[in-house]
Parts: C-alpha cells; structure tokens; sequence
C-alpha cells in the first residue's frame, strides 16, 4: 500500500510512504500526538461506516432484514440475541 502526502496545493508530491513507514511513525509520536491521530481515526472510521451503511439503505441491501424484523414484530417474535423467543400475552 502507498500514500501520497501533500502538504499544500503550492508543493508538489512530499514524499510516498509505505505501510510500514507510515506504522513506523506512528510509534515515535508523543502520546498526545498519539491520542489526537486515534480520534481522527475513530471519526474517520465512523464517518466511512455511516457513508457505507447510507449506501446499503439506498441499493436496498438492508430490505429484506427490515422487512423480517417486521414481521418478527408483529407476530410478537424477537430476538434475545441467541435465539427467537415468542412473548405471552402480558410480559
């Protein structure tokens, strides 16, 4: 995997840098350089996960989970997380 890094429109190319260089200085940050490259990551991470997950619902990928968990609902069937469990009438 290689990285272009640019560090303004005026300069051309910086450099081209590897997996393994781009890990290597990220050992050498200090813990709040550290800790600030974690949270963009995690706000990266989420922001690619939300944009997938928008994608999924417009191409209609999520359709037919929605539609069984109607279904589920409606008949009073629901997921424990292990297994389909029916509730009695007054729980």
């Amino acid at each position: 995997m290689r990285l272009e890094i640019c560090q303004s429109p005026q300069l051309t190319l910086l450099c081209m840098l590897t997996l393994k260089q781009i890990e290597s200085a990220i050992l050498q940050l200090p813990p709040d350089e550290f800790q600030k490259l974690l949270e963009w990551f995690a706000d990266l991470d989420y922001q690619r996960w939300d944009e997938q997950l928008e994608e999924d619902i417009t191409d209609g990928k999520l359709e037919a989970l929605a539609q069984e968990a109607i279904a589920d609902y409606q008949s009073e069937h629901y997921f424990d997380g292990f297994i389909k469990i029916k509730l009695k009438q007054g729980d």
